[in-house]
């Protein structure tokens, strides 16, 4: 991701973690740098649908009361990021 992408990528992060409540006592400001270096690989477009499907509780499989891990978010986005290769 280049400058702007990564900017986009740190602000649809940062929506996503702050549309679980119950986890904004775990969220620091490094949180969104976490996040971005799990994601760094993968298109703007991958992460900002994962971070969509995460905040509307589309993606199955997991507790929607709390912020997806680091890792999960990556996950996430890699099947995101295939279905935009595909596009």
């Amino acid at each position: 991701m280049n400058e702007q992408e990564t900017a986009e990528a740190t602000k649809a992060i940062g929506m996503m973690l702050r549309a679980f409540p119950s986890s904004q006592s775990t969220i620091t400001a490094d949180s969104a740098k976490i996040y971005l270096f799990a994601i760094e690989d993968m298109s703007l477009e991958a992460v900002k649908r994962a971070c969509r499907a995460l905040v509307r509780g589309e993606v199955d499989g997991r507790n929607h009361s709390f912020a997806p891990s680091a890792p999960e978010l990556a996950q996430i986005a890699k099947g995101f990021d295939q279905m935009v290769a595909v596009e």
